[in-house]
């Protein structure tokens, strides 16, 4: 444990976390490998710091991959944050692969993962990729925000279902952030994916070539942002697309070139605004 500080661990090639009937803790943990980073299945971790003193919520966990590199979370994991869970984006100009194994246990209040590739509503996905299936979704249903950054495309499988309203009519997820060269349907005719938040963006802030190619689908995409008092976020010194409008609610963003294939029908419903900023959606 380190105390209300900074725990930072680097490895030149590979780093592992085995800390069975132990907790890996600390206000900030930062973790950084060349190659490899891999969490065994008996590992638990856990940020539970105060603010900062500059007022920032310091009490993230951040796993950062190098590009080309791996970041694997055995199944039986915990990670644990009052704050935010980010995994990956270590490197500007380039993706690791990401693996969460299906009896991970995550819990925070903001969640932050890049991976070569995103798939939502399966557990197949492309190597080196992500995929948010029922039980990861549930887990991270409550969250203030929710980013994905994919090195290609986000794909959406059957009807997938990513936030939603609670028994007061607001939505359960407050932010959500797509980041990727374009969105993919794979659901067949009569599927409904629904992707719920108080304000979604849709970007791509890497400049990827904007690409949709391979897409098969032929169900529905919905994507809603609906109305709610928004709390400040883990970091407030963020952009537009990470911060959109100073956290105004009930408004979708779309910047960047983006592509788009594998749905009958794509609808934007916004309780305030859609706005599209610089770039071509296709």
């Amino acid at each position: 444990a380190v105390a209300g500080g900074a725990l930072n661990l680097s490895a030149t090639n590979n780093l592992t976390v085995r800390n069975a009937g132990a907790t890996l803790t600390s206000a900030v943990i930062t973790l950084k490998a060349g190659n490899t980073i891999d969490i065994a299945g008996t590992s638990k971790i856990a940020a539970t710091g105060a603010f900062d003193g500059n007022g920032l919520d310091a009490r993230n966990i951040n796993l950062i991959g190098a590009v080309g590199g791996n970041i694997l979370i055995e199944d039986g994991a915990k990670l644990a944050s009052s704050g935010a869970i980010r995994l990956g984006g270590g490197a500007k100009d380039g993706f690791n692969s990401l693996s969460i194994g299906r009896g991970v246990s995550l819990q925070a209040r903001e969640y932050d993962f890049q991976a070569t590739a995103i798939a939502l509503g399966t557990d197949q996905v492309a190597p080196g990729g992500i995929a948010l299936d029922a039980g990861l979704v549930q887990q991270i249903a409550g969250a203030e925000r929710l980013v994905l950054r994919s090195g290609s495309t986000i794909d959406i499988y059957g009807s997938a279902k990513i936030g939603g309203v609670d028994g007061k009519g607001a939505p359960t997820l407050q932010r959500l952030v797509l980041d990727s060269a374009g969105l993919r349907g794979f659901g067949a005719a009569g599927d409904s994916a629904v992707l719920t938040a108080g304000t979604v963006a849709i970007a791509n802030t890497r400049g990827l070539n904007a690409d949709a190619s391979g897409a098969t689908g032929a169900g529905t995409l919905t994507i809603a942002a609906l109305n709610f008092t928004a709390p400040p976020l883990v970091d407030p010194n963020q952009d537009q697309i990470n911060n959109p409008a100073a956290r105004v609610s009930g408004d979708v963003f779309v910047q960047g070139n983006l592509a788009s294939a594998g749905f009958a029908t794509t609808a934007l419903n916004a309780a305030d605004r859609v706005v599209v900023g610089l770039g071509n959606t296709a």
